[in-house]
Formats: C-alpha cells, sequence, structure tokens
C-alpha cells in the first residue's frame, strides 16, 4: 500500500514539474507534494521498524521454545512406545508430516515452559521446515545422541534417592537419548532417559547429564557409525 502511495506521488511530482509555465500554483504544489512524500517516507520507516521489531520478537520467542519441544516430543513417542523412527512413520503423508498435523501435534505436548499456542507451533514449524516436515530434518531436530566423557550410571529411575544402578556407562560409549533432558529441582541434576549404541547392549536407563555443581558426565555427539563388516579374503585357486 505504501509503495503505491509513493508511486502515486513521484507521478504527481513529475506532472507538476512538467507543467508549463511554472506559476506559483504549481511552487505551492511541489511544496506540498514534498511534505507528504517525506511524511509517507517516515511512516514506512516506522513501519519497516515495527516489522523487524516483531520478527526479532518471534525469532527470539520460537528459539527459546526449540529445544523443549523437541524434548517433549521425544517424551510423547516414547510414552506412545514408538521409536523416533516409527513415530515420524506414523504421522507422516508420503515422505513429509504436513504442516497441519505436525502443528496439532505440537500443541498436543507437555512442554517445558508450557503449552505451545497455535500461532507458536506453526513458528517452530517453519523454522524447522516449509510445507511440511522431512524425515530428514526431523530426525537432525528430534534424535540426541551423547557420549559419556565420565564415568555414571545407567539406573530404573528419574529419581536418585529411589533408583537402582542398571550398570555403569563406560568412558565413550555413545547413548540415544529416549526422555529429556530434564532437570531435579530438589537436587540441580539434570538427567536423560537413554538406550546404549554399544553392540550386543540392550541396557536403557536413567542417566546423569550434568551434576548438580555442573560437572558434565556426557557431551553432545554424533551418531556413530555402523561397523563396516569385512569381507573374508578370496582364496586363490591352487597353481
Amino acid at each position: 500500500m505504501m509503495q503505491i502511495v509513493q508511486e502515486a506521488i513521484k507521478e504527481q511530482q513529475k506532472a507538476v514539474k512538467e507543467v508549463t509555465p511554472q506559476s506559483g500554483g504549481t511552487a505551492m504544489a511541489k511544496q506540498q507534494l514534498g511534505a507528504l512524500s517525506a511524511k509517507v517516507e517516515s511512516l514506512v520507516g516506522a513501519a519497516n521498524k515495527a516489522k523487524s521489531n516483531i520478527a526479532g520478537k518471534c525469532k527470539s520467542l520460537t528459539n527459546a521454545r526449540m529445544e523443549p519441544v523437541a524434548s517433549a516430543i521425544r517424551t510423547h513417542a516414547h510414552k506412545k512406545g514408538k521409536t523416533l523412527d516409527a513415530f515420524f512413520d506414523s504421522m507422516a503423508k508420503g515422505d513429509k508430516i504436513p504442516e497441519d498435523k505436525f502443528c496439532k501435534m505440537l500443541t498436543s505436548l507437555e512442554v517445558e515452559g508450557g503449552a505451545l499456542s497455535d500461532e507458536l507451533a506453526k513458528l517452530v514449524c517453519r523454522k524447522l521446515e516449509e510445507d511440511g516436515i522431512s524425515k530428514d530434518t526431523f530426525t537432525k531436530y528430534v534424535v540426541l545422541y551423547y557420549k559419556v566423557v565420565r564415568t555414571i550410571a545407567f539406573t530404573d529411575e528419574m529419581d536418585i534417592s529411589k533408583c537402582k544402578t542398571l550398570r555403569k556407562g563406560d568412558e565413550g560409549e555413545v547413548v540415544e537419548v529416549m526422555q529429556g533432558p530434564v532437570t531435579d529441582s530438589s537436587n540441580g541434576m539434570t538427567r536423560i532417559y537413554a538406550k546404549s549404541l554399544k553392540k550386543d547392549d540392550t541396557t536403557t536407563g536413567w542417566i546423569t547429564l550434568s551434576g548438580s555443581k555442573g560437572t558434565a558426565f556426557l557431551e553432545k555427539t554424533t551418531k556413530p557409525a555402523a561397523p563396516v563388516e569385512k569381507k573374508p579374503a578370496e582364496k586363490k585357486p591352487a597353481a
């Protein structure tokens, strides 16, 4: 709209300039059109500034909710008894989860900091990907891996005052997060419910991400590469 007004003013200024002979009336018209042009420019600047401020606030609000939402999706899938791959497949239509379906799921989640509104769910969705969520985007956003950097136990419950140790996590061991991270407000410890990715190991349990004094026991990492099976050497025929 403002652009249309600006173009109209320019056309009028051009028309006045072309009037011959110039007179007191054309001088007054030039003055009034100049003042109107300056006012419109001021309004355009204010509108652009307001637009920028709104965009910045939306970005800040969305960024603050991305990790809590990813955590809530992991917990939601786990409660449904599905792996994250299976959860994606259950929602996908073709090779993507439709935007409206993904947003509806987001607004149903129990998210730290409060449930998402329809508008915020849409902002989260579109920050990830336009026109629906592909499996690659979903996996990069939701699937989370940690590597043990200090020996720490897998336990059967979140509450460290009630839990039993399942086994010790070894340094260098990689785990996939099923729930969390969750911080226990009573002791300040952050924990995750995770499954070990060690070969021939089915351990799944709660493990401490960081202690109450900030000591890190795990650090983010990437999914370990699948081991390459060596092919048996071909036997050379006897001479």
